[in-house]
Order: structure tokens, then C-alpha cells, then sequence
């Protein structure tokens, strides 16, 4: 059965009317999408298929039509194109032969209705078309017997003027008879059609009262005097549901709110605007907060009465309070993307920097080591005095700006991370005494460590510095003193909590390292920025900005996370989270080299392309009593590899020019020479020898800035590695 606005019942009871019909055809085809409404109808003497009485006599014929007519002989639902409204243009039509040879078509446009459906919505209408096409057959009859008997008795009108007088009055009154039998039986048939009508419409009503009963959408319908003429079952569940009141049709809905002011000016503000004349649509949040407030879109339209006079409003409306909160939540997303992609930018600037700053600065540590091992042979005690002086606080100097980078390479990540078991227990203990000195005597340090605790695996000296910069953090949060808690302990992170992150991080199993203090707190503006480098709440001279930065980038680097609590005056957590290591046991402590045995007569290869860091490495290894060959470049590097028959160690930088990388020129160097052993060095980690923030398996490495006697163990220790 059909639904639709009650402007289509009135379309289609305008059928009925003949006068009407074409124009009613017309308005409904509109309406339902279509160009064109045909009837057809079946002639009972010929059996052709005949436009209805009411519409257009003759058809644009054609081939086209030909077709259409033919397949209009089965009782079926078909498609076809046809020439309408003329020869010239070609349109698709839909028809349906109903059982009793009639032919509903919608030709062109795209139809909201199944022609199948709607040729069962006009049944009652094309029954009448079907008897009125009966009817004009029977008069077409009655009036060619007429005629007959006209010429009948006009030749016999000489034979005998009484009996052409009788026959005449016969014929009369056969007519006369037959009509009054037509005019029966039409008004028979209109009685019931009149009848299915009325069932159909009444079928119409209940359908549509079915569907707004039970739709999802809430549904209200009030006079002007705001009391409900209809409410549906879905819409009066949830005025209950928020309001706490069951309304009820008759009942006023101020009234029902009188013992709610707030909500009744609400209800009422909004309800005024419709049955003054307003038609709208309108976002609103409603309901008693005791109960639950959602937001609602709704949208009012007038109600009026058969002469077009208002009578009330109707309002259909639907709770948006998810999309809401997915918008919300989407914006905020945006937002963390856009802070993602800002600390992405300023990281590889940062980076970048930090690897200028390794390279001058392992020069300038370099040569201070020079001129503290020189400083011996100056007979001059007080020379000696003021320039060891000097070289120790332009060393202490150049240690803090390697620092600086270091921490500048942590929020980068990318710091080369070396990765190892780690028992945070263990390791948390073991920082307790330094700690305790680092706080001083007015911060109490408590130490809670839990028993089976899971091994994780991160950098160890990088976690220890992480746990110094959140001390030392919290030492300055609390300048009168408090309380320092370092615990352990084993966490899952689920699925619901991480989706919620802006970061990526992966669900799973954690060990973690909570640090909590007792200061003064941080308010959420505070917060929002504190990972960010170069942000610092403490005075000009007295902190970097990087202490934090440094800590989320290599946990993040280690495919850790970061979650940090703290209000004002409440102190502050720093959980820190390090994934679980299985079956891994503690890794063992590598054993330093004697000093005594720092030197040798090995033949080195140094591959640099800055000059004075080329220079100072082959100047530290020949000290050391190496045979040193030296190279600007991997292919300079290649060709001496090609050319000298032995060398023990390639020492070369990542980062080189002409196309070829370290890692590059270790491959190609080891296909040269498979005994080859090989040491890298860098100032900023790049994917040649590091992945995911860690060396690779095997790679041996001496991070930039490097000391004299740094780079001399690390040499050693490569060198009498066995193969």
C-alpha cells in the first residue's frame, strides 16, 4: 500500500472526476517523479488496449508504441523505451498489466513508486475507468440500434403509418428500459467503488499511523495552546525518560512542567516559535540534569486545518547527542594531529641541530683532552695551574652542551638507542643512593618496588636518565621540601584506553615506573605543554626545557608511552611505561677495558667528511699506536679498500656525502674484505643503522660527542671482539 503526504490521496481522488482527470494524471506523475500517468484500458470488441475515457484519445505511435502495446498482452511489471511526448524524443516507460487487462504506465523521470505498487493503489480508480469505457461502449450500441430502428421504420413508414407509430413507441420504450437497467447497474458499481475507496483510504491512515508510531523518531503534534493533539510511542518514552513525567493526549506540556520552571521556559521558548508561524530546524540540549540531558535536532513545521488556517505544530526530532560527541571528538583529534605534525617539524629541526653541534663538539672535546694530557710536560706549576684551570671549565662546558644535544636527540628520537633486559626493580634501587644525595635532606625518598615484576627492555642509561630528570623536576616543585615515591610495578594497557590516545600506541602488557611528588602542581594549561621542548616553567638561567622533552621522546622512541598527572597544589605523576620483555633474563654488564691495553698496532681506515673531525679521530688512533688511513668519502674509502691488501677496522661516520652512507660502505667494504670488522659513529640517528629508534643486531657504535679515551675502548673492544 502506498504512503505519502495527504496531497497524493487528493491527487488521486481527482481521477475519479473526468473533467479533472488529465489535469489530476498530470499532477501525479509530478509528484511521484514521472513525466507522464497512462491508463490503459482493454476495448471489449476488439481487445486493443485503448487510452482511459479522461486522458489523451491517441497515442504518438510508432514502432516504439507498436512494441509497447504487444508486450501489454501478459499480465506482468515491464520496462521499455517509448516515443513521448512525441516521435522526437525517446523516454523510458513502466508499466504493469494488472489481471484484468488494464495497464498502469509512468513514462520518464525516476518514480519514487513501484509502478506495480502504485497500479495496486489505483485499482479503485481504474475499475471506474473500466466501467466508464463499458458505459460509452453501451451507449455507442444503444445508439447504433437506435439509428437502426430509425431507418427500420422510416422504410416502413409507406406501408402502414400505425405500425411505424407503434414500433416507434416500442423502440422508445426499450430504450427507455435498457437505459434504466445501465443507470442500475452503474450506480451498483459506483457504490462499490465508492466502498473500496473508502476501505483503502481507511487501510492508507492505519498504515501511516503504523509508521509514525513506531518510528525511531520522536513525534509531537500540539494546538496553540500547547496541549498534545498526538504524541508517538517512541517520543513519549523519552519526554518520561528526561523529564520524569508521562504525557498524555489532551494534557497541556506547560502543565505538565509546572513543577519545573526551567525546563517548562525551555519547552516553552522553542514551542512558542512554531505555533507563532515559524517553521525550523534547531539543535537543543533538554532534559532534567538529575535524569539525563541529551541534544536533540529538531525540526517544526505548521499545522493547518482543511482551509489553510494554522491550527497547531508538529515537530519531528531525533537525539544527536553521538554525533555530537563523535564531531567533538574528531575536532579533538584534528587538534592532537596538528600538534602531532608541529613537534614532528620542530623535532627534525631540533635533530638536525644536534647534529651539527655532535660534530664541533667532538672537536672541541677532543682537542681539551689534547691539552690536558700535554699539561704534564709544562714545568711552570702556576701555568700549568690556571691553564688546567681553564680546560676543565671548557670541558665542563662542552660535557653540558653535549647534554644539550643529547636531549635535543631525544625528542627527536633520534638518539641511537641500545637496548637491553632491564629488571626496573633492580635498576630503581640501585639509583636510591644517588637519588637521595641528588634531593637533599629536606626531600624524603620512598622507594615501592613490586614483587614479580615483569623484565622489560629499553637503554638503560637512558632510563636512568630519565629517572634523574623527573627527580630533579620534582626536587625544584617542592623548594620547602616533601616526599619523592618511586614505584614499580606491572600494567596492561587495553585497547579502549590506548584508542583514546592522540599517539599511537600499542595495546599490551607494560612494566611500569611511576615517579610522584608532593609540589606544587600543574593546571592543565601547564600540562597541554609541558612534553613540548624549550618550555619550561622555571626562571631565565635555571632549566633548558628539554628535561621532559627529552623523557617523552625516548620513551616514545622505545615504543613506550608517557602519561602524566598533576593539579595545582596537589603534586604531580609521571607514569612511565616500558614494554614487557618475555623470556629474557638480565643482560650482563660489559667489562671496561684496562687502560693499559687502550693502544695497538692495528691498521684503521677513518671515513669522514668533516675535515677537523677526520683529522682529530686519526690524530687519537695514531696516539694510540694505529696505523691510520683516512677518507672523505665511501668512495674515496672504496678505492683504498681495493688498493691496501689489509685492514683490521673500518671507523666510519653515517652520515657521508657522494651518494653513499655509512652502513652503504660497511656492505660494500665487507664484500671486499669479509674479516673486515667495522665501528660506526654518529651524531644523529638515521635509519642506515638504527630502526625503530634501535641498533640494529651487530652494529657497533661510538655516539658523537666522543673522548679521547672513549674512542680508544671502543676501538679496542671491536678489535678484539671475535668473529
Amino acid at each position: 500500500m502506498m504512503t505519502g503526504p495527504p496531497g497524493i490521496r487528493k491527487l488521486v481522488d481527482a481521477l475519479a472526476d473526468p473533467d479533472e482527470r488529465c489535469q489530476a494524471a498530470d499532477a501525479l506523475a509530478s509528484a511521484l517523479g514521472a513525466d507522464a500517468l497512462l491508463i490503459l484500458v482493454r476495448d471489449l470488441e476488439s481487445g486493443a488496449f485503448l487510452p482511459a475515457p479522461g486522458f489523451p484519445r491517441t497515442l504518438p505511435g510508432g514502432p516504439t508504441w507498436r512494441s509497447f502495446l504487444a508486450a501489454c498482452a501478459e499480465e506482468r511489471e515491464f520496462t521499455m523505451e517509448v516515443d513521448h511526448p512525441s516521435r522526437a524524443e525517446r523516454k523510458t516507460a513502466r508499466a504493469h498489466t494488472a489481471p484484468g487487462g488494464s495497464v498502469t504506465v509512468l513514462i520518464g523521470g525516476t518514480p519514487r513508486l513501484d509502478v506495480g505498487a502504485l497500479s495496486e493503489y489505483l485499482a479503485p480508480i481504474i475499475r471506474l475507468l473500466e466501467t466508464e469505457q463499458q458505459v460509452a461502449a453501451a451507449r455507442g450500441a444503444a445508439a447504433a440500434a437506435s439509428l437502426a430502428t430509425r431507418q427500420a421504420s422510416a422504410l416502413a413508414a409507406n406501408l402502414d403509418e400505425a405500425r411505424r407509430r407503434l414500433a416507434a413507441q416500442a423502440t422508445e420504450l426499450q430504450a427507455a428500459l435498457s437505459e434504466a437497467a445501465r443507470l442500475n447497474r452503474e450506480l451498483t458499481d459506483l457504490t462499490h467503488s465508492l466502498e473500496k475507496r473508502v476501505e483503502a483510504a481507511l487501510a492508507e491512515r492505519r498504515v501511516l499511523a503504523d509508521i509514525v508510531e513506531n518510528t525511531d523518531a520522536f513525534v509531537q503534534v500540539a494546538d496553540l495552546d500547547y496541549r498534545w493533539l498526538a504524541i508517538n510511542k517512541a517520543a513519549a518514552g523519552e519526554f518520561e525518560r528526561i523529564f520524569g513525567q508521562r504525557p498524555q493526549v489532551g494534557a497541556s506540556m506547560l502543565d505538565i512542567l509546572s513543577h519545573h520552571p526551567d525546563h517548562q521556559a525551555a519547552v516553552e521558548a522553542i514551542w512558542k516559535r512554531a505555533l507563532s508561524g515559524e517553521e525550523f530546524t534547531e539543535i537543543a540540549e533538554f532534559g532534567d540534569p538529575d535524569r539525563d540531558r541529551r541534544w536533540y535536532e529538531m525540526k517544526f513545521n505548521l499545522l493547518r486545518d482543511k482551509d489553510g488556517r494554522q491550527i497547531g505544530a508538529y515537530q519531528f526530532v531525533y537525539d544527536v547527542t553521538p554525533r555530537l560527541e563523535a564531531q567533538a571528538q574528531l575536532l579533538e583529534a584534528q587538534e592532537a594531529l596538528r600538534q602531532s605534525q608541529k613537534m614532528e617539524v620542530v623535532g627534525q629541526l631540533t635533530g638536525g641541530i644536534a647534529h651539527d653541534f655532535n660534530n664541533l663538539l667532538t672537536v672541541i672535546i677532543g682537542g681539551l683532552d689534547q691539552i690536558g694530557r700535554g699539561l704534564a710536560s709544562i714545568a711552570d706549576d702556576n701555568l700549568a695551574g690556571r691553564l688546567r684551570r681553564s680546560r676543565d671549565m671548557a670541558f665542563q662546558a662542552s660535557q653540558r652542551a653535549a647534554m644539550l644535544t643529547a636531549r635535543l636527540l631525544a625528542f627527536a628520537r633520534r638518539q641511537p638507542l641500545d637496548p637491553k633486559p632491564i629488571d626496573a626493580n633492580r635498576l630503581v634501587a640501585g639509583l636510591a643512593e644517588m637519588l637521595a644525595r641528588t634531593l637533599g635532606e629536606q626531600i624524603r625518598l620512598e622507594v615501592v618496588t613490586a614483587p614479580g615484576l615483569w623484565m622489560s627492555q629499553a637503554d638503560v642509561a637512558q632510563v636512568e636518565n630519565a629517572i634523574l630528570n623527573l627527580a630533579v623536576n620534582a626536587r625544584d616543585a617542592m623548594p620547602d621540601g616533601g616526599r619523592l615515591t618511586i614505584e614499580t610495578g606491572n600494567a596492561f594497557l587495553s585497547d579502549d584506553y590506548v584508542s583514546a590516545l592522540a599517539e599511537p600506541v600499542a595495546p599490551g602488557q607494560y612494566v611500569l615506573i611511576a615517579v610522584t611528588d608532593t609540589g606544587c602542581g600543574m593546571d592543565s594549561a601547564i600540562l597541554d605543554k609541558v612534553f613540548e621542548p624549550f618550555f619550561t616553567t622555571k626562571p631565565v638561567g635555571q632549566g633548558t626545557g628539554l628535561g621532559l622533552s627529552q623523557v617523552y621522546g625516548f620513551i616514545r622512541q622505545s615504543n613506550g608511552h608517557v602519561r602524566i598527572y598533576s593539579e595545582p597544589g596537589h603534586g604531580t605523576t609521571v607514569k612511565l611505561y616500558l614494554p614487557r620483555l618475555t623470556d629474557a633474563t638480565e643482560a650482563p654488564l660489559e667489562a671496561p677495558v684496562p687502560a693499559a691495553g687502550l693502544g695497538g698496532g692495528e691498521t684503521i681506515l677513518v671515513v669522514e667528511d668533516h675535515d677537523d673531525l677526520r683529522r682529530y679521530s686519526v690524530c687519537v688512533l695514531k696516539e694510540l699506536g694505529y696505523h691510520v688511513l683516512q677518507a672523505p668519502s665511501g668512495p674515496a674509502a672504496l678505492d683504498i679498500l681495493a688498493r691496501i691488501a689489509h685492514i683490521d677496522l673500518l671507523f666510519t661516520d653515517v652520515v657521508l656525502p657522494d651518494g653513499m652512507d655509512g652502513r652503504q660502505l660497511a656492505n660494500a667494504a665487507l664484500r671486499l674484505k669479509p674479516d673486515l670488522k667495522v665501528l660506526f659513529t654518529t651524531g644523529y640517528s638515521r635509519n642506515a643503522i638504527v630502526h625503530n629508534g634501535r641498533l640494529d643486531p651487530g652494529v657497533q657504535l661510538v655516539p658523537k660527542p666522543f673522548t679521547f679515551n672513549e674512542l680508544a675502548a671502543k676501538v679496542r673492544r671491536v678489535l678484539d671482539e671475535r668473529a
